[in-house]
This record gives C-alpha cells, structure tokens and sequence, in this order.
C-alpha cells in the first residue's frame, strides 16, 4: 500500500480527507475486529437451537424456519447495504449495523414467541448481509489493487470468530444451564467493532466508468461473476454441512469422528485463509483462483475414488478445505480489479453467494437418500465445475471487452 491511499469523491458524498497509511491501516483494523464479530454471531445459533425451541415452546423442526428468515435477512441485507454504502459514509454505515447485531443478539433469548423471534433473526440477517457486503466493499475502495491479501485476511477472521464461536457458547451454557448469558456475552463482544470505527473516516468509491456502456456491458459481467459464486458457495456450504452424513453412512466411521470431519473441514478453511494472505500478495487472483479450483477437484478425485477410505476422507476434506479457503475473498479482489466494485456490485456478488448457500445444501438433502451418500460429491463436483466455467467466461469477457475496459482487466 502507498503512503496514502487516495480515493476519487463520490458525487453523493461530501468531500473527505486522504486517508494516511496508519490510519488505513486502523480502518482495515476495524473491519477484521467487525468480521471477527461477524462469524462469531453466524456461528452461534446451530448450539443454540434446542434451547430457544424450549424458550418459544415449539419442536426442533419448527424452531429450524429460524435458519431460513436469517437467509433472508442476509439476502435483503446484501441489496440494501450495497446501495446504501454507494450513497452513505460507510463506516457509519457499518457501525448502525454493529449496533443492530448487538441489539438483536441481547434480545433473542428474553423472545418467548416464535413469531418474534423469526422477525428478530430477519432482522439480525439484514445487518448481517449489510455488514458482509460494505466491510468487503470497503475494503477494496481503501486497498484497491493491493487488496486481495486483505480481503484474505478480512475472511481469516470471520472464520476464526466462527470456530472460537460455538467452543465459547458451549461453555457458557454448561456453566449457567442457559443461552441468556451466551447472547449476552456475544453482544457485548460485538460492540467493540462499532467503537473502534466510529471516528475513523470512511473510504470513498472507486469510479466506476469502465466502460462506455456500463448499463449494457456492466451487469451481465456483474451477474456472470455472482454466479461464480453462487455454486461455489453451494458447494461450500454442500459439503460442509452433509459431511457428518457422508462420513458416517459412506465411510462407516463412527459418530465422534464424523462430527469431527465438520469441524476438521472449517478449521482447514480457515487456516487456508490464513496461509493465502502471502500468497494473494503475490500471485494474481485469476492464477490463485485457478488453482484453488485444481485443489478442490482433486480432493473429490480422492473422496470418490476411495470411498470407503477413512484416511482418503481426512486428505480429501482438508484439501477441500484449503482448496475452497481464498476462492470467495479472491473472487471479489479480481471483481475489483477487472469490473471495479461499488455497493451495488458487491450486492449482486453477495447475493449470488446467499442464494448459493441456501439451494445447493438443499438440494444435496433432497437426493441424499435416493441416490446414496455419493450423492454429496455428485453436487459438490458439478457446483465447482460450474463456477469454474461461469469464472473462464468472468475472465473472457472481460479481457475482450472495448478497449475502454481493456486496460482494467490487465493483472
């Protein structure tokens, strides 16, 4: 990163001072306190399922809607925070959000109706999506060119506050033999992100006018590049959340290791994430892309060709693992490069993602029994394929775009 990072005025915005290196450096600070945040309130709410049933006096069955009006949230969240960091000081804009998680976080267990407990995690997912969407956007209007490295960072530390997420509220609940406590200290954790950002200045857009025909030219590329991530966040979200069922039915492993292999995949994950912050600083983002891709293909070469295999199940989930860890921050570090990112883009990104992560586990779910525990990899593999090629098409275009865009799809 340069002495200062300069930004260009956004016309809706008011003048805003250069941002120096420190104090980008503090910003950047800030999202990754948000983003730790952020995966420790994701991963709180799958140990805390039975007992918020007990709390709205409904079975396990019912309680899990919770799972879907916080995906809707996520997926209104990502289209309105992306409009709105366009045409608002994003820091603001990301410290209102904090707010909310933390609000929403202190109430949900004093909620003994389900119906409000529904609305309260619709509205916990919006600010969830928002805050997704800006601090990425953010981030690549303050680093621009240089951000892939911390946009691997940023969701390094989303993966780490997931894994540590569910380990803290675990011990909470033994001690106390209730969820309060467990919100409550979330809550508080949550806050403060929000006070560490709230004197910092915001990063302004980067210009957006790639081309002549951005209206004509932009969205398809836009929507190309949301379903890049649409099937792989599918496929993601797939095998990380069947490959309990797999592990046991297929490989015949007994259920602590089984359950293990959940834990040993985002744990991979996110280590990965950790490994591809150097790596993002200096390969290009298609080349790391590509690769991560020939990882993840490999894996599931090795989970279907020893299936029954306990020690082919251990290399193929922490290939998969690494292989899938920078795909998502490294898509939207080439977005930024090749097309540019303003909220609105990273909106349609992130909702592509949101869409992928509800349908594709869904799906796996419908033909797990009928077709056999084969059937995970079956979906896994066509959703990695399918990202592949919607990506070569992402990377084609916009290298044989009008010479206006040619010269931001050079890496």
């Amino acid at each position: 990163m340069q002495g200062k990072i300069h930004s260009m005025t956004h016309s809706t915005l008011p003048a805003q001072a250069v941002i120096t290196r420190n104090t980008g450096l503090a910003i950047t600070a800030g999202y990754y306190l948000a983003f730790l945040s952020l995966g420790a309130v994701s991963a709180s709410l799958g140990p805390t399922l039975a007992k918020l049933a007990a709390q709205t006096g409904v079975r396990l069955n019912i309680i899990s809607i919770l799972f879907v009006m916080r995906s809707l949230g996520y997926l209104l969240g990502s289209a309105v925070g992306g409009k709105a960091v366009d045409r608002l000081p994003g820091n603001r804009l990301l410290v209102v959000m904090i707010l909310s998680l933390a609000i929403m976080m202190a109430l949900v267990p004093m909620i003994p109706s389900i119906y409000v407990l529904c609305l309260a995690l619709l509205i916990l997912g919006l600010a969830e999506g928002a805050l997704d969407v800006s601090a990425n956007t953010l981030l690549v209007w303050l680093h621009h060119r240089n951000v892939a490295p911390y946009l691997n960072g940023l969701h390094f530390f989303f993966g780490l506050g997931a894994l540590i997420s569910p380990f803290v509220v675990g011990r909470v609940i033994i001690a106390t033999h209730d969820i309060d406590w467990a919100y409550w200290i979330l809550a508080a954790v949550i806050l403060p992100a929000g006070l560490w950002l709230l004197p910092l200045p915001s990063p302004v857009p980067q210009s957006t006018h790639h081309s002549a025909a951005t209206g004509k030219t932009r969205l398809p590329l836009v929507l190309l590049a949301a379903g890049v991530l649409l099937f792989y966040v599918g496929a993601e979200g797939g095998y990380g959340g069947w490959v309990f069922n797999y592990a046991a039915e297929q490989v015949g492993v007994g259920t602590a290791l089984a359950a293990a292999m959940t834990s040993v995949f985002w744990a991979s994950l996110t280590a990965g994430r950790l490994l591809s912050i150097p790596i993002a600083a200096k390969i290009r983002p298609s080349h790391l892309l590509y690769f991560d891709y020939v990882l993840c293909f490999l894996s599931v070469v090795v989970l279907a060709g020893w299936s029954h295999s306990s020690a082919a199940l251990w290399i193929g989930t922490i290939g998969l693992g690494f292989g899938m860890s920078s795909i998502f921050p490294t898509m939207v570090a080439l977005a930024g490069r090749r097309m540019g990112v303003s909220g609105e883009t990273a909106g349609w990104l992130f909702i592509g993602g949101g869409m992928g992560g509800m349908t594709i586990p869904w799906l796996v779910g419908q033909f797990f029994e009928s077709w056999g525990p084969p059937s995970l990899l079956i979906f896994v593999a066509a959703g990695l394929l399918a990202s592949v090629v919607l990506l070569s098409l992402t990377l084609w275009f916009t290298r044989n775009a009008e010479p206006g865009m040619r010269r931001h799809a050079t890496e």
